[in-house]
C-alpha cells in the first residue's frame, strides 16, 4: 500500500525485541526534511504504527491511510505501508483481500498485492492500481536475490483462477478440437476427460461460467429436449484479439 502521513500524536519504533515503542513525536524525527536524501520511508508493518488496543473501523483506517498519504504528497516522499491480506485470500478481486475495512484503500494512494500463485509455488502474482496507476496484474518470481517478472497478466488469466478445472479443460478441448460442438453433458465430460466431477455438476459449472468461457473464445448454450438437455459450444474469438470483437 502506497501512502504518505503525518500522525501528530506520536511517532513509532521497534525496540532490541521487536515490540513496538510508541512516544511522543519530535520534529527531526517526524518530518524528512531530517533526510532529504531520502525520498522512501517503508513502514513493516501497519500493526507496528498501529495505536495498540483502536477500535477497527472505516473511520480510523480511512483516517490513518489518508494521513500517510497526505504527509507523502506536501513532503514529495513515498511512504510504503505493508499490511497483510485476509488467510483466506482468494481470487475474486484482489483489494477485497486485504485485512481490514474498505477505509485503508480509500485512503491511499495506491495498492500492490501479492498473493502467491495456486499452480506454481515458485510464482507470486502481483496485482497494483492507484489514482495515477492503471490497474494490472504480473506474474513474478524471486531469484537471485531479486523480483524479475515473468509475465504481464490478462484479466481473464486472473478470473480463471475462481474458475473449476474442468470448465478450464473444457476451453482448452475446443482451442484444439472441434470448431462447433453439440450433444449431452455426459458426452462432453467424456469428450473432454475431465476427472473428479459429476456430469450434473459439470452441467451446473458450465452454466455458471459462461461469461468467462464466451471471454475465452467458447460460446456456451443449452437447451432442453424431448431426450434431455444438449449443450452446444461454439469457438469465437477471445475478448481483446483482433478481428472485429
Amino acid at each position: 500500500m502506497v501512502a504518505g502521513g503525518r500522525d501528530t500524536k506520536g511517532y513509532a519504533h521497534c525496540g532490541g525485541d521487536g515490540a513496538p515503542r510508541h512516544r511522543p513525536a519530535r520534529p527531526d524525527q517526524a518530518r524528512p526534511g531530517a533526510h532529504p536524501e531520502t525520498g522512501i520511508y517503508v513502514i513493516d508493518t501497519f500493526a507496528a504504527v498501529r495505536p495498540p488496543g483502536e477500535e477497527y473501523s472505516y473511520q480510523t483506517d480511512y483516517a490513518h491511510a489518508k494521513s500517510l498519504a497526505d504527509f507523502g504528497t506536501e513532503n514529495g516522499v513515498c511512504i510504503v505501508l505493508i499490511h497483510h491480506c485476509r488467510k483466506a485470500a482468494g481470487f475474486g478481486d484482489s483489494f477485497d483481500d486485504i485485512s481490514g475495512t474498505n477505509g485503508l484503500t480509500a485512503g491511499a494512494t495506491g495498492m500492490v498485492v501479492l498473493a502467491k500463485d495456486q499452480r506454481d509455488s515458485g510464482k507470486v502474482i502481483m496485482t497494483a492500481k492507484g489514482k495515477d496507476v492503471e490497474e494490472g496484474s504480473w506474474r513474478i518470481e524471486f531469484a537471485d536475490s531479486r523480483w524479475r517478472m515473468v509475465e504481464p497478466m490478462t484479466a481473464r488469466d486472473i478470473a480463471s483462477y475462481t474458475v473449476p478445472e474442468c470448465v478450464l479443460a473444457t476451453v482448452r478441448w475446443m482451442e484444439s478440437g472441434p470448431a462447433k460442438w453439440a450433444g449431452t453433458t455426459t458426452e462432453l465430460l467424456t469428450g473432454v476427460g475431465a476427472e473428479g466431477v459429476s456430469a450434473g455438476a459439470y452441467g451446473k459449472y458450465l452454466a455458471q461460467h459462461r461469461g468467462f468461457m464466451l471471454d475465452s473464445g467458447v460460446d456456451y448454450k443449452r437447451r432442453h429436449t424431448r431426450s434431455g438437455n444438449i449443450v452446444t459450444l461454439i469457438r469465437t474469438e477471445k475478448e481483446g484479439d483482433d478481428g472485429g470483437r
